[in-house]
C-alpha cells in the first residue's frame, strides 16, 4: 500500500511536468489469468480509491472485471460503483478471456450492469504480445455499441497496430464509440511521430472529430517516451511536421472529447 502511494506521488510529478490535469486510473483484473498479483483485484480497487481521494480532481477510477467471474463479477462492479465511486469499467481485457467480448452469455451481464450504473467501458483493442489478441479486434464492439447505445465505449489504443482502420470507421459511424492514442508509442523509435499524427489528423478531419482522445497507457511506455514528450508530439512536433492542430482541435483532443466521453465535470486545462 505504501509503495503504491509512493509510486503515485511520482506519477503526479510526471503528470504535472506534462501538463496533465486528470488521469483515468485503470486497474487490471489479474485474478483469473494465472498472473496473480500480491493484492487481489477487490483490494486493489480499494487502494486505488484511496489514491484518488488523497488527490482530489487528479484521478477518476475505473474497475476492471473479468467476465469469467460470472455473477460475482457483476456484484463486484456494483459494489465498486456504490462504495468506491468508480466511473467506468476498464481496462476490460479480452486478451485474457479466451472468448469474444460480444459473447452474450458471458459478457453481456457486465455491459447490462454498466448501462444501468451509467459506467463507461474501456476495452483493450491492441495487440498484446504475451497473449492471444484476436479477441481484442474492435469489430467485436460494434455489437456492444449497437445493443447498448447509451453506454460510451473507448476502443483504447484505437486498434493499434492492425485494426486502426476498423476502430476509426467505428468511431466515425457509431455515436457512442471513442478512441485514444495509448500504445502508439510502440513505434516511437523507428517512426517517431508521423504515424500517430496522421491518424489524429484524419480523425479531426472527419466525423471522428469529437471521438479522438489523448491517451498514454502510462507508465507502460515511460521507458520509451515520457508522458511530457508524448504530449509534445501533439502540441509541438505536429507544428514542425506541417500537421499542426488548431487551438480548437487541441482542446477537443486533450480535454473536451474526454469530458464528453466520461460525462463528468473534470478540471478544465490551464494551458
Amino acid at each position: 500500500r505504501e509503495r503504491l502511494f509512493d509510486f503515485m506521488d511520482v506519477r503526479l510529478r510526471e503528470m504535472d511536468a506534462a501538463g496533465v490535469d486528470t488521469a483515468f486510473l485503470m486497474a487490471m483484473d489479474y485474478d483469473y489469468t494465472g498472473e496473480r498479483l500480491n493484492v487481489p483485484h477487490g483490494d486493489q480497487l480499494v487502494q486505488l480509491a484511496e489514491v484518488r481521494d488523497r488527490h482530489p480532481g487528479r484521478f477518476v477510477l475505473f474497475a476492471a472485471i473479468d467476465p469469467r467471474r460470472g455473477r460475482s463479477g457483476v456484484d463486484m462492479l456494483r459494489r465498486a460503483k456504490a462504495e468506491l465511486g468508480i466511473v467506468g469499467m476498464g481496462e476490460f481485457a479480452p486478451h485474457f478471456f479466451g472468448f469474444a467480448p460480444n459473447d452474450r452469455e458471458r459478457c453481456y451481464p457486465i455491459y447490462e450492469a454498466c448501462a444501468e450504473l451509467d459506467l463507461m467501458i474501456a476495452p483493450n483493442c491492441s495487440i498484446v504480445t504475451s497473449h492471444v489478441s484476436r479477441w481484442c479486434d474492435p469489430a467485436y464492439f460494434e455489437d456492444v455499441a449497437h445493443d447498448f447505445p447509451q453506454t460510451n465505449i473507448c476502443l483504447t489504443s484505437s486498434g493499434y497496430p492492425h485494426w486502426a482502420e476498423t476502430a476509426f470507421t467505428l468511431a466515425a459511424s457509431k455515436p457512442n464509440i471513442y478512441l485514444d492514442t495509448a500504445d502508439w508509442q510502440a513505434r516511437f523509435a523507428a517512426d517517431p511521430v508521423d504515424h500517430v499524427l496522421r491518424f489524429v489528423r484524419r480523425c479531426l478531419n472527419t466525423d471522428a472529430r469529437h471521438k479522438i482522445m489523448f491517451g498514454s497507457d502510462h507508465p507502460v511506455y515511460n521507458r520509451t517516451v515520457s508522458e511530457k514528450r508524448w504530449v509534445e508530439v501533439f502540441a509541438a512536433d505536429a507544428v514542425r511536421r506541417g500537421l499542426a492542430l488548431s487551438a480548437e482541435e487541441l482542446d477537443l483532443f486533450f480535454s473536451q472529447n474526454a469530458q464528453e466521453f466520461i460525462d463528468l465535470d473534470l478540471p478544465r486545462p490551464a494551458r
